[in-house]
């Protein structure tokens, strides 16, 4: 391979891998949007560090992550602030929809979205 083509083609690298979308890297050591389940949103992160799939579920609210939101801890407990116990509770079979998308967002990188899950916004 001459020089010239040697540069022609590095260029070319060059340009798709600094153009590739935003979205490409996506849940990529933070965690990022993936599905939603009524007011559930299910959110995932892929650490490049030690190789692992994090996935989290939450009822969307305004207040912040780990202050007063309604979640399913590590185990798919849920969570509900002290200042929240009385607010309305998601049926047993909303919950145990959350569950089976995070236990398929664990389950790998695939992650195929349902027509009927995907956010009406």
């Amino acid at each position: 391979m001459d020089r010239s083509e040697f540069f022609k083609r590095t260029f070319f690298f060059l340009l798709a891998a600094f153009s590739a979308p935003t979205a490409a890297k996506a849940g990529l050591d933070h965690f990022s949007y993936l599905d939603q389940v009524d007011n559930w949103v299910i959110e995932r992160r892929i650490d490049s560090k030690e190789n692992t799939v994090k996935c989290r579920a939450y009822l969307r609210g305004n207040a912040t992550w780990f202050g007063a939101r309604i979640r399913l801890d590590r185990n798919d407990e849920l969570l509900i602030p002290e200042d929240l116990k009385n607010s309305k509770r998601s049926s047993p079979k909303m919950l145990a929809k959350v569950k089976q998308k995070l236990y398929t967002c664990r389950s790998g990188l695939i992650y195929l979205i349902e027509e009927s899950s995907s956010p009406s916004q």
